[in-house]
């Protein structure tokens, strides 16, 4: 038999049969005196001494305290642990991210002042503060994923409060990604974590808009232009929604793979769920209002308008449209801001598709005029005008 699994194209294994039906238990310092047998799964993995040393004995893990390095020193964690120690970048990275923040929070009212007054360049302030924090949310997803790896980290050995389901649920949602930690996947529970860290930038832009929107004003010709700012919020708003349900759906997926990892099965029954989904979405559409809620977008796009907004109070006018299609209202102010963004021809589509429902209410009530034999309403638009035009003719004709 060759000692590689390489040679396997020349030369053929050999195979073993192990019968275990007459086998039984051994003693402990029996076995604890028995040759070690170790399987190469991977004929890529590293044999390096690392994995030939023996695991970890009874009082060498550290799988709680791992946890608690990860998600409160944050990027900091590796420090501690032994896969990521003695990597400087990432701790140089992670150093230069909190000092950025840590100086914009000390001289705070000095850089707001100048960034209100336009003095300080207003795009490169933005965006070097995003990839800082980035950055930072990066690097603890790297910590998280290094203690998830660690040979000292063992799922089964982490307290019995925190494997129960409703702590694990409530447990995802406070610290994104610790249900996946839990079940052995450090790498989905990092990726967890970046999901929901990165919906704090959004927040925090959408948070400070107005200001923002202000300081971009005040900066003139160095600051960027104003529909590239609306895309960012609205963008941004986007991502909120996205992030809210990611981090909402990865805390109940970290707990459907901790169960299946502790019992074999997953103790979340999809019916349960899909009922519970019925019992919200029946109770969304008995509290929601939707010509109440319209209105007030509507109000709230026409203040966004005065202050210089487009595409902000469009995307506002549109979901007013939809939640109350009956009030033209929504779709002519919608006809407006597309003229204003310079798209003439969806503003005349708007214009048209109004145009179609007012003629075909105003034949139905010319209909049940003639039918009643009385005058109720007016006449429709096209009546009017050619009647004007018939009349215009013979008084023409008239000396």
């Amino acid at each position: 038999m060759s000692s590689s699994f390489g040679s396997w194209d020349t030369e053929p294994p050999e195979i073993i049969e192990l019968d275990l039906s007459g086998a039984t238990p051994k003693p402990a310092d029996v076995l604890r005196d028995a040759p070690r047998v170790r399987f190469l799964l991977d004929p890529d993995a590293d044999d390096s001494d690392d994995n030939d040393s023996p695991p970890p004995g009874p009082g060498e893990y550290r799988s709680g305290l791992l946890v608690v390095l990860a998600y409160t020193l944050g990027p900091f964690a590796p420090v501690f642990m032994r896969q990521g120690k003695h990597n400087t970048a990432w701790t140089l990275v992670a150093l230069l991210s909190i000092s950025s923040w840590a100086a914009l929070v000390w001289r705070w009212p000095e850089v707001r002042l100048m960034l209100e007054q336009g003095i300080a360049p207003f795009l490169p302030w933005s965006l070097t503060m995003y990839s800082m924090a980035l950055l930072w949310a990066a690097a603890w997803c790297r910590a998280i994923f290094l203690a998830g790896v660690d040979r000292r980290f063992v799922p089964e050995r982490l307290p019995r409060w925190l494997r129960a389901p409703a702590a694990m649920a409530a447990g995802g949602l406070l610290a994104p990604g610790l249900g996946h930690l839990a079940s052995g996947h450090p790498r989905r529970a990092a990726v967890a974590f970046w999901m929901v860290a990165t919906s704090a930038l959004p927040i925090l832009t959408l948070s400070w808009s107005g200001w923002l929107w202000q300081c971009n004003e005040n900066a003139g010709v160095s600051g960027v232009p104003g529909l590239a700012l609306e895309t960012m919020f609205v963008a941004s708003a986007a991502l909120v929604g996205l992030g809210t349900l990611l981090w909402i759906g990865s805390a109940l997926d970290g707990v459907r793979l901790h169960s299946v990892r502790a019992h074999g099965r997953s103790e979340i029954r999809g019916d349960w769920l899909a009922a519970t989904l019925l019992v919200v979405i029946v109770l969304l559409l008995f509290t929601l209002r939707p010509v109440q809620l319209a209105g007030q977008l509507d109000q709230f796009a026409g203040a966004m308008r005065h202050a210089g907004y487009r595409l902000t109070p469009l995307c506002l006018e549109a979901t007013a449209s939809q939640l109350d299609p009956a009030k033209p209202k929504y779709a002519m102010q919608m006809a407006e801001l597309f003229e204003s963004l310079g798209k003439k021809q969806a503003a005349q589509q708007l214009r048209n598709g109004l145009r179609e429902r007012w003629d075909t209410y105003a034949e139905q009530l010319l209909r049940e005029e003639l039918h009643d034999g009385e005058e109720l309403v007016p006449l429709p638009i096209d009546v009017v005008a050619e009647s004007a035009d018939s009349t215009a003719a013979e008084a023409a004709k008239t000396p």
